[in-house]
Protein backbone atom coordinates (compact mmCIF):
# COMPACT_ATOMS: atom_id res chain seq x y z
CA UNK A 1 0.00 0.00 0.00
CA UNK A 2 2.75 2.54 0.83
CA UNK A 3 4.40 1.36 -2.40
CA UNK A 4 1.13 2.10 -3.92
CA UNK A 5 0.60 5.48 -2.78
CA UNK A 6 4.50 6.36 -3.37
CA UNK A 7 4.74 5.74 -6.96
CA UNK A 8 0.63 7.26 -6.82
CA UNK A 9 2.49 10.08 -5.64
CA UNK A 10 5.55 10.38 -8.05
CA UNK A 11 3.36 10.13 -11.10
CA UNK A 12 1.37 12.99 -10.08
CA UNK A 13 4.42 15.30 -9.71
CA UNK A 14 5.20 14.24 -13.08
CA UNK A 15 1.86 14.35 -14.63
CA UNK A 16 1.30 18.30 -13.03
CA UNK A 17 5.40 18.58 -13.80
CA UNK A 18 4.63 17.39 -17.50
CA UNK A 19 1.57 19.43 -17.76
CA UNK A 20 3.73 22.61 -16.09
CA UNK A 21 5.68 22.35 -18.90
CA UNK A 22 3.87 22.34 -21.54
CA UNK A 23 1.29 25.28 -20.48
CA UNK A 24 4.24 27.45 -19.73
CA UNK A 25 5.60 26.63 -23.65
CA UNK A 26 2.36 27.11 -24.87
CA UNK A 27 1.71 30.04 -23.19
CA UNK A 28 5.55 31.68 -24.45
CA UNK A 29 5.13 30.47 -28.05
CA UNK A 30 1.95 32.40 -28.15
CA UNK A 31 3.18 35.27 -26.69
CA UNK A 32 5.86 34.97 -28.49
CA UNK A 33 3.61 34.45 -31.74
CA UNK A 34 1.45 37.62 -30.83
CA UNK A 35 4.67 39.83 -29.36
CA UNK A 36 6.25 39.65 -33.24
CA UNK A 37 3.45 40.41 -34.53
CA UNK A 38 2.68 43.42 -32.26
CA UNK A 39 6.25 44.29 -33.26
CA UNK A 40 5.92 44.53 -36.47
CA UNK A 41 2.26 46.53 -36.20
CA UNK A 42 4.53 49.07 -33.72
CA UNK A 43 6.97 49.20 -37.22
CA UNK A 44 4.63 49.77 -39.28
CA UNK A 45 2.81 52.78 -37.10
CA UNK A 46 6.09 54.03 -36.83
CA UNK A 47 6.84 53.95 -40.30
CA UNK A 48 3.13 55.48 -41.29
CA UNK A 49 3.69 57.98 -38.38
CA UNK A 50 7.09 59.06 -40.23
CA UNK A 51 6.05 59.41 -43.42
CA UNK A 52 3.09 61.86 -42.09
CA UNK A 53 5.57 63.86 -40.36
CA UNK A 54 7.56 64.21 -43.62
CA UNK A 55 4.21 64.76 -45.59
CA UNK A 56 3.35 67.68 -43.02
CA UNK A 57 6.25 69.26 -43.34
CA UNK A 58 5.83 69.05 -46.84
CA UNK A 59 2.84 70.37 -47.25
CA UNK A 60 3.68 73.06 -44.64
CA UNK A 61 6.55 74.45 -47.23
CA UNK A 62 4.27 74.40 -50.09
CA UNK A 63 1.29 75.83 -48.23
CA UNK A 64 3.36 79.03 -46.66
CA UNK A 65 4.60 79.47 -50.80
CA UNK A 66 0.96 79.14 -51.69
CA UNK A 67 -0.55 81.42 -48.97
CA UNK A 68 2.44 84.35 -50.14
CA UNK A 69 0.74 83.71 -53.47
CA UNK A 70 -2.55 83.94 -52.12
CA UNK A 71 -2.47 87.16 -50.60
CA UNK A 72 -0.96 88.91 -53.90
CA UNK A 73 -4.21 86.98 -55.96
CA UNK A 74 -6.34 88.78 -52.87
CA UNK A 75 -4.54 92.31 -53.27
CA UNK A 76 -4.94 92.06 -57.11
CA UNK A 77 -8.65 91.11 -56.87
CA UNK A 78 -9.93 93.76 -54.79
CA UNK A 79 -7.57 96.46 -56.41
CA UNK A 80 -9.71 95.42 -59.28
CA UNK A 81 -12.91 95.45 -57.30
CA UNK A 82 -11.89 99.22 -57.05
CA UNK A 83 -11.21 100.04 -60.81
CA UNK A 84 -15.08 98.50 -61.19
CA UNK A 85 -16.16 100.92 -58.40
CA UNK A 86 -14.42 103.48 -60.15
CA UNK A 87 -15.03 103.32 -63.42
CA UNK A 88 -18.29 102.76 -63.50
CA UNK A 89 -19.57 105.28 -60.56
CA UNK A 90 -21.25 107.41 -62.81
CA UNK A 91 -23.67 104.55 -63.65
CA UNK A 92 -24.15 104.24 -59.55
CA UNK A 93 -24.43 107.76 -59.42
CA UNK A 94 -27.25 107.74 -61.70
CA UNK A 95 -29.38 105.58 -59.89
CA UNK A 96 -28.56 107.36 -56.75
CA UNK A 97 -29.30 111.01 -57.09
CA UNK A 98 -31.83 110.86 -59.45
CA UNK A 99 -35.57 109.11 -58.68
CA UNK A 100 -37.72 107.06 -61.43
CA UNK A 101 -39.90 109.73 -62.39
CA UNK A 102 -36.45 111.82 -63.60
CA UNK A 103 -35.12 108.65 -65.25
CA UNK A 104 -36.32 109.80 -69.00
CA UNK A 105 -35.96 113.71 -68.63
CA UNK A 106 -33.44 113.43 -71.76
CA UNK A 107 -33.50 117.44 -71.74
CA UNK A 108 -31.72 117.72 -68.14
CA UNK A 109 -28.02 118.22 -69.43
CA UNK A 110 -26.85 117.28 -65.51
CA UNK A 111 -28.60 113.67 -66.25
CA UNK A 112 -27.06 113.97 -70.04
CA UNK A 113 -23.94 114.44 -69.01
CA UNK A 114 -24.02 111.33 -66.36
CA UNK A 115 -24.81 109.09 -69.27
CA UNK A 116 -22.56 110.51 -72.18
CA UNK A 117 -19.67 109.72 -69.51
CA UNK A 118 -20.10 106.00 -69.66
CA UNK A 119 -17.29 104.02 -71.77
CA UNK A 120 -18.84 103.26 -75.09
CA UNK A 121 -19.66 99.42 -75.61
CA UNK A 122 -16.09 98.63 -77.27
CA UNK A 123 -14.01 100.01 -74.26
CA UNK A 124 -16.56 98.88 -71.66
CA UNK A 125 -16.37 95.13 -72.89
CA UNK A 126 -12.35 94.93 -72.89
CA UNK A 127 -12.43 96.27 -69.81
CA UNK A 128 -14.60 94.51 -67.98
CA UNK A 129 -13.25 90.89 -69.84
CA UNK A 130 -9.51 92.13 -68.89
CA UNK A 131 -10.33 92.82 -65.65
CA UNK A 132 -11.89 89.08 -64.99
CA UNK A 133 -9.38 87.69 -66.68
CA UNK A 134 -6.66 88.93 -64.60
CA UNK A 135 -8.25 87.46 -61.47
CA UNK A 136 -9.11 84.44 -63.69
CA UNK A 137 -5.28 83.98 -64.07
CA UNK A 138 -4.51 83.65 -60.27
CA UNK A 139 -7.68 81.84 -59.62
CA UNK A 140 -5.77 78.38 -58.31
CA UNK A 141 -4.36 80.77 -55.09
CA UNK A 142 -7.69 81.78 -54.40
CA UNK A 143 -11.14 79.84 -52.94
CA UNK A 144 -13.70 79.54 -55.73
CA UNK A 145 -16.70 81.17 -53.73
CA UNK A 146 -14.29 84.13 -53.72
CA UNK A 147 -13.49 83.98 -57.63
CA UNK A 148 -17.08 83.54 -58.07
CA UNK A 149 -18.30 86.57 -56.14
CA UNK A 150 -15.72 88.64 -58.17
CA UNK A 151 -16.84 87.23 -61.72
CA UNK A 152 -20.46 88.03 -60.54
CA UNK A 153 -19.56 91.50 -58.85
CA UNK A 154 -17.87 92.28 -62.15
CA UNK A 155 -21.09 91.00 -64.03
CA UNK A 156 -23.47 92.91 -61.73
CA UNK A 157 -21.38 96.11 -62.65
CA UNK A 158 -21.35 95.65 -66.13
CA UNK A 159 -25.37 94.52 -66.36
CA UNK A 160 -25.78 97.82 -64.65
CA UNK A 161 -23.74 100.14 -67.31
CA UNK A 162 -25.19 98.19 -70.38
CA UNK A 163 -28.77 98.35 -68.97
CA UNK A 164 -28.22 101.85 -67.98
CA UNK A 165 -26.95 102.95 -71.93
CA UNK A 166 -29.00 100.30 -73.42
CA UNK A 167 -32.49 102.86 -72.09
CA UNK A 168 -30.39 106.03 -73.24
CA UNK A 169 -30.32 104.32 -76.77
CA UNK A 170 -33.69 103.39 -76.47
CA UNK A 171 -35.09 106.54 -75.12
CA UNK A 172 -36.59 104.51 -72.19
CA UNK A 173 -34.39 103.69 -69.06
CA UNK A 174 -36.04 101.58 -66.41
CA UNK A 175 -35.13 100.80 -62.59
CA UNK A 176 -31.82 98.85 -62.68
CA UNK A 177 -33.65 96.22 -60.14
CA UNK A 178 -36.59 95.07 -62.04
CA UNK A 179 -33.53 93.43 -64.64
CA UNK A 180 -33.86 89.68 -64.42
CA UNK A 181 -30.09 89.44 -65.20
CA UNK A 182 -29.21 91.84 -62.13
CA UNK A 183 -31.95 89.55 -60.27
CA UNK A 184 -29.75 86.26 -61.08
CA UNK A 185 -26.54 88.39 -59.89
CA UNK A 186 -28.13 89.17 -56.53
CA UNK A 187 -29.37 85.71 -55.87
CA UNK A 188 -25.50 84.83 -56.00
CA UNK A 189 -24.83 86.95 -53.04
CA UNK A 190 -27.81 87.36 -51.06
CA UNK A 191 -31.27 85.32 -49.69
CA UNK A 192 -34.31 86.41 -50.19
CA UNK A 193 -34.53 87.77 -47.22
CA UNK A 194 -31.40 89.52 -47.21
CA UNK A 195 -33.07 91.14 -50.29
CA UNK A 196 -35.88 92.36 -49.01
CA UNK A 197 -34.15 93.81 -45.91
CA UNK A 198 -31.42 95.83 -48.07
CA UNK A 199 -34.75 97.72 -49.91
CA UNK A 200 -33.38 98.09 -52.86
CA UNK A 201 -36.22 100.01 -54.57
CA UNK A 202 -35.03 103.14 -52.22
CA UNK A 203 -32.82 106.07 -53.65
CA UNK A 204 -30.02 104.39 -52.39
CA UNK A 205 -30.89 100.99 -52.93
CA UNK A 206 -27.95 100.62 -56.12
CA UNK A 207 -25.06 101.82 -53.14
CA UNK A 208 -26.71 99.64 -50.29
CA UNK A 209 -26.46 96.60 -52.59
CA UNK A 210 -22.71 97.54 -53.74
CA UNK A 211 -21.65 97.96 -50.27
CA UNK A 212 -22.79 94.57 -49.06
CA UNK A 213 -21.38 92.35 -52.18
CA UNK A 214 -18.32 94.06 -51.57
CA UNK A 215 -18.37 93.60 -47.48
CA UNK A 216 -19.17 89.69 -48.25
CA UNK A 217 -16.02 89.96 -50.60
CA UNK A 218 -13.87 91.33 -47.96
CA UNK A 219 -15.17 88.74 -45.46
CA UNK A 220 -13.74 85.92 -47.86
CA UNK A 221 -10.68 87.44 -48.52
CA UNK A 222 -10.00 87.75 -44.95
CA UNK A 223 -10.24 83.58 -44.59
CA UNK A 224 -7.51 83.96 -47.33
CA UNK A 225 -5.44 86.62 -45.40
CA UNK A 226 -5.37 84.95 -42.23
CA UNK A 227 -4.26 81.74 -43.07
CA UNK A 228 -7.73 79.86 -42.48
CA UNK A 229 -8.32 78.61 -46.27
CA UNK A 230 -4.87 77.48 -46.61
CA UNK A 231 -4.83 76.07 -43.15
CA UNK A 232 -8.02 74.15 -44.02
CA UNK A 233 -6.49 72.89 -47.29
CA UNK A 234 -3.11 71.51 -45.75
CA UNK A 235 -5.59 69.70 -42.79
CA UNK A 236 -7.80 67.76 -45.52
CA UNK A 237 -4.53 66.63 -47.50
CA UNK A 238 -2.85 65.54 -44.12
CA UNK A 239 -5.84 63.76 -43.24
CA UNK A 240 -6.33 62.10 -46.65
CA UNK A 241 -2.19 61.07 -46.41
CA UNK A 242 -3.25 59.50 -43.05
CA UNK A 243 -6.55 57.61 -44.80
CA UNK A 244 -4.92 56.35 -47.69
CA UNK A 245 -2.26 54.58 -44.95
CA UNK A 246 -4.62 52.99 -43.09
CA UNK A 247 -5.93 51.29 -45.90
CA UNK A 248 -2.69 49.64 -46.70
CA UNK A 249 -2.74 48.30 -42.63
CA UNK A 250 -2.38 44.53 -42.60
CA UNK A 251 -5.64 43.42 -41.10
CA UNK A 252 -4.19 39.70 -40.19
CA UNK A 253 -2.38 41.29 -37.08
CA UNK A 254 -6.09 42.19 -35.26
CA UNK A 255 -7.18 38.49 -36.95
CA UNK A 256 -4.47 36.68 -35.15
CA UNK A 257 -4.95 38.07 -32.05
CA UNK A 258 -8.43 37.36 -31.76
CA UNK A 259 -7.74 33.72 -32.30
Amino acid sequence: MLNFIIKSGILVIIVTGLSTLINNYLINKWKSKHENEMLKLKEINESNNKKIDVMYNNFSIAANKSHGNSISAVDKLWRNIMTLRELYSMAVHFYTVLKEDEYNRFNNQYMKSILESLPNDKEHTKTLHGLISEIEACRIFISESLFSFFSVYASFTGRIVYKLKDGYKKRKIEPWYIDKGIKSFLSVFFSEKEIKSMSITAPLGIRTVQNAMELKILNECKTIIYGEYSSNILTQNVVKTAKELSKHEPDKFNDNYMK
